[in-house]
């Protein structure tokens, strides 16, 4: 069976895309492609990349459709509704292929809103919502990475086949490391954009309030993001060294993340952002490391363990944030027991492996 993958939204080395679903697929005997338009080279084999940038969306449909009719799949699993588009254009020729939505980003998202006069924003708002419909009328079966995004999908196409597919990690990937003493030295860790929106504000000034608080003990904050002004305060304790790393390529980001003791999302808490589960968490968690992230709605639903290896906080208040890492820092076995409790629940529960054969069978049977 010929699979492609139609990403408008994503890069083809996606780790949801690359690392996982088309391996998967390989592994189950499929010839698998990945065509996308945020890109215009790549080194994976079978992909085929353009860049979109400034393309009309009519033509981009057009273009993306033209690699598809070219590389002839059975199954389509796209990204993204224009890339449902593109994928019901060339299913019009060939009516044997199926397509398949996977559902990961709410759409319109308040990034396609963003900056624009309230006017503007309803009525965008409303042709993106209007063009999700089409699409998702369109497709023949919906992969779910989670429960709010997908509550939508299940009520209104109620009759069409869906799988749900977190965003686990697979274990083998991430580099695993010792516990570290973390009253000897302690490593934070974020990964993200160094904004507000994002919560990094909130990151900073625990971290800052942290190491006030212990004298005795040096902090690292390690900042792996793709932003280079951010304009950092004059003086900072003496005992906290902050580091900061580009974009990481996803093998090296996770051979990295491990070598960290805590790590920090303390993104703004909004409608749309307490219904999204944050990916990294699985990563993290996979490390057998404890996480202090957002109060999150999708969290508590996804995660019911989650106060057995981390905390949830309000990101608006510091000395909450501040207090649960002194928990960690008071109480090494407390620690980790944490870290543990991280490492069993990943291992029996939240891995890919636990769910990629139903993956590969919810896309080879109709």
């Amino acid at each position: 069976m010929k699979i492609a993958f139609a990403l408008v939204a994503h890069e083809p080395t996606d780790e949801r895309v690359y690392y996982q679903q088309a391996a998967s697929l390989q592994q189950a005997g499929c010839e698998v492609f990945i065509v996308s338009s945020r890109t215009t080279r790549t080194e994976i084999p079978a992909s085929y990349c353009f860049d979109d940038t400034g393309i009309p969306k009519k033509q981009l449909i057009k273009k993306l459709a033209a690699y598809l009719t070219n590389l002839r799949p059975d199954v389509v699993i796209c990204d993204n509704p224009l890339a449902v588009l593109a994928a019901r254009t060339y299913r019009k020729k060939n009516k044997h292929c199926r397509i398949v939505q996977d559902i990961t980003e709410w759409y319109p998202s308040k990034k396609n809103l963003y900056d624009l006069p309230v006017l503007k924003k309803l009525s965008k708002a409303l042709l993106l919502a209007g063009l999700s419909f089409v699409a998702a009328f369109s497709v023949n079966g919906f992969i779910f990475g989670e429960y709010y995004k997908a509550r939508p999908f299940r009520i209104f196409f109620f009759w069409k086949k869906y799988t749900y597919l977190s965003y686990y990690a697979t274990p083998g990937q991430i580099a695993t490391y010792p516990v570290n003493d973390i009253t000897e030295r302690c490593s934070l860790f974020y990964s993200g954009s160094l904004t507000a929106e994002k919560g990094f504000d909130r990151v900073l000034e625990a971290a800052v309030q942290v190491a006030s608080k212990y004298p005795q003990i040096p902090f690292i904050l390690t900042l792996v993001t793709g932003t280079s002004n951010y304009d950092f305060p004059a003086t900072l304790p003496s005992n906290l060294t902050i580091r900061q790393k580009g974009i990481l390529p996803f093998p090296d980001f996770c051979s990295e993340i491990g070598k960290h003791d805590i790590f920090f999302d303390l993104r703004k808490k909004d409608f749309e952002n307490t219904r999204c589960l944050p990916i990294k968490l699985f990563y993290y968690l996979a490390c057998g490391r404890p996480v202090v992230y957002t109060r999150l709605k999708a969290i508590s639903k996804e995660v019911p363990e989650i106060n057995e290896v981390g905390f949830l906080v309000d990101p608006r208040k510091t000395e909450e944030i501040v207090s649960a890492v002194s928990r960690y820092l008071e109480n090494p076995a407390f620690y980790q027991n944490h870290c543990h409790a991280a490492t069993q629940l990943v291992s029996q529960k939240y891995n890919w492996n636990r769910i990629q054969a139903s993956f590969a069978q919810f896309i080879l049977n109709p």
